[in-house]
């Protein structure tokens, strides 16, 4: 029921859901595919992948086609995390980059909270906008995540913090309500 669930798409024919005409498109079970790939990574699967999926119809000859799904994923194992590294950063210190990345050696990964605290986090607390709220516009972190021991991750960062922007003359026009200098 719980991965069922995952595939907002393709939802499952039940008797109560008479009116909606529950119909197969194939783009839709494709996304819910991925979708289900990284369910199984935010709770720490990192190796998680669908094996085969298969989609066929029965009952066609009676009238009442329905389609089946049957999908096969191998979740791998449980991956921690080991190690955090960060490489070309000058402005803020590795520590300060692994509080922001929120991550703890021995902490299960995450893909939804690796690419939210690297990237956008709702309170601007992610490794991206340390950067470029400081003027670093063209920042850019290149992650490289390797398996090691079965079961952990060692994840590296190279860091091009790049140069320092800072804001030229200012120009507003079209102002009717304040005088420009406010």
């Amino acid at each position: 029921r719980t991965l069922r669930k995952r595939l907002k798409n393709t939802p499952e024919a039940r008797w109560w859901r008479f009116w909606s005409g529950e119909s197969f498109v194939a783009q839709d079970f494709e996304e819910d595919l991925q979708t289900l790939v990284d369910w199984y990574q935010d709770e720490g699967y990192y190796g998680a992948r669908v094996l085969q999926d298969s989609v066929w119809v029965e009952g066609e000859a009676q009238g009442e086609p329905e389609v089946h799904i049957q999908i096969k994923v191998e979740e791998g194992p449980l991956y921690v995390i080991r190690d955090v590294s960060f490489e070309g950063n000058t402005e803020y210190t590795d520590a300060q980059l692994r509080t922001a990345l929120g991550f703890e050696v021995g902490e299960p990964y995450s893909k939804k909270k690796f690419e939210q605290n690297l990237y956008y986090n709702p309170d601007h607390s992610d490794i991206a906008s340390l950067y470029t709220d400081r003027g670093y516009l063209r920042f850019n972190a290149i992650p490289t995540i390797t398996t090691t021991q079965g079961d952990s991750l060692d994840i590296a960062f190279l860091i091009n913090e790049g140069d320092i922007y800072e804001f030229g003359q200012i120009t507003i026009a079209g102002n009717t309500k304040t005088k420009e200098h406010v």
